[in-house]
């Protein structure tokens, strides 16, 4: 979180009431814009994120488009060493549920750029990986 500091020219304590009054003012206004922008930017994620799951639950985002992300997003993590995301780092990247991501199971073994197989170091586990290409 940001560090919330006013600069004061003198301690508190060597103030009179009446620089006390308008520094004590100063700092509310800057805690007020504070708290705004904070919560503009919560409630902006969280209206996007439901935007984005009504929209997958309606229907509106196909199998095909879900896989196209997750591909991407597959994609992004080998550039940065990883490759492989878990169910659960799926549903993240999709911003839906586990479940949602199950369902997608049939989707992903059709899909000729994406393959499962099991975690390397816990084998109940599943993961999406990257088909190797030939």
């Amino acid at each position: 979180m940001d560090n919330i500091d006013v600069e004061v020219d003198k301690p508190i304590g060597c103030l009179s009431d009446s620089e006390k009054v308008t520094d004590l003012l100063k700092r509310v206004e800057h805690l007020e814009e504070f708290i705004d922008q904070f919560l503009l930017n919560t409630i902006d994620k969280r209206v996007d994120n439901h935007y984005r799951k009504c929209k997958i639950e309606r229907g509106l985002v196909t199998p095909k488009e879900s896989l196209d992300t997750l591909y991407s997003g597959l994609e992004m993590r080998r550039s940065r060493g990883t490759d492989f995301i878990t169910y659960e780092q799926a549903a993240e990247i999709l911003g839906v549920s586990v479940a949602r991501v199950c369902q997608l199971k049939s989707d992903i073994l059709a899909d000729e750029r994406l393959y499962l197989s099991s975690h390397p170091f816990d084998k109940r586990r599943k993961i999406i990986t990257l088909r190797r290409k030939c």
